[in-house]
């Protein structure tokens, strides 16, 4: 189980990183218009990797499960595209 952790490089506040953090992990549990601006966020920010950072935003998966199966070579590519997720978070 994966716990929450303050993210460097990303200029919020820890309640803020933690609201968004616990959404998004929530995600399965939300109501489908908010699951659908999740998903509407993860595409303008991932663009053609947005389901491996739907994943790692909102799944238990592991960065190197998750690196595989969406054929990522790096896991600075998917901790750039979080910190962006962040910063860009509607709610």
């Amino acid at each position: 189980m994966k716990h929450f952790r303050m993210l460097t490089g990303v200029d919020l506040p820890y309640e803020r990183q933690g609201f968004i953090y616990f959404t998004s992990r929530m995600y399965r549990f939300l109501p489908t218009e908010d699951q659908e601006e999740i998903d509407g966020l993860c595409r303008r920010v991932g663009k053609h990797q947005w389901l491996a950072l739907r994943d790692l935003m909102c799944t238990d998966k592991s960065i190197p499960r998750i690196l595989q199966d969406h054929y990522i070579a790096s896991a600075t590519t998917l901790n750039r595209l979080r910190r962006k997720y962040y910063r860009e978070f509607p709610w």
